[in-house]
């Protein structure tokens, strides 16, 4: 919740209730399946390369890790599925050194072949 500050009272502000709304509308898009928290990584020796040629190597990294899941997905052995997610790049790791990975939030669940399903 966000606060508005005069003197020693804080009160919530108008926008509390918006973002409520704006949160309980993006829940409702929810698939009803499980989720899952896929990251993706550059080996140590292409680190420096990285962060030399990061408009590259991050195009790269995103287009890897995305053709990966979605030809996973789509394997009948697996999920038989053309799928959706979300992707956040994050350049630097907990120690704040360059660290270049992906976090990708992927519903486990997607559209059949049939479309249909």
């Amino acid at each position: 919740m966000i606060y508005a500050f005069r003197k020693r009272d804080a009160r919530p502000k108008c926008e509390g209730l918006a973002r409520a709304k704006w949160l309980e509308d993006r829940h409702a898009e929810l698939l009803d399946v499980p989720y899952f928290h896929v990251v993706f990584t550059v080996p140590a020796e292409i680190e420096v390369i990285a962060f030399q040629n990061q408009t590259v190597v991050y195009d790269i990294l995103f287009r890897a890790a995305s053709v990966t899941l979605r030809t996973i997905a789509a394997d009948p052995k697996h999920l038989g599925a053309e799928i959706g997610y979300l992707a956040v790049l994050h350049t630097w790791g907990q120690p704040l050194t360059h660290h270049p990975h992906l976090h990708f939030l992927v519903p486990g669940g997607g559209i059949a072949p049939d479309g249909k399903s």
